[in-house]
């Protein structure tokens, strides 16, 4: 639903505040939490990346997906490199 309301405007900043709090909560699709570890899906990620450009690129100075953007940042967990072939 806050995806929805997000594509029609951009600037709704209750619909991204929405988003960031139950991105942590989505079930899968055997109903267990699937981001019990607060994990988001890469694919999730990039969706919701290439969503934030539109909204940048509308409206720059709307603060509602620069907030957003800062979450989405905080979420994401540093890469480790273990080896190299």
């Amino acid at each position: 639903m806050a995806l929805s309301l997000i594509q029609k405007n951009f600037s709704n900043y209750s619909a991204w505040h929405y988003r960031a709090k139950l991105m942590p909560k989505l079930e899968d699709g055997n109903g267990s939490l699937a981001n019990n570890s607060y994990l988001i899906p890469l694919d999730t990620i990039k969706n919701d990346f290439a969503m934030l450009k539109h909204a940048f690129f509308t409206d720059p100075k709307d603060q509602s997906p620069w907030n957003y953007h800062e979450w989405l940042i905080q979420q994401m967990t540093p890469v480790q490199v273990t080896g190299t072939s």
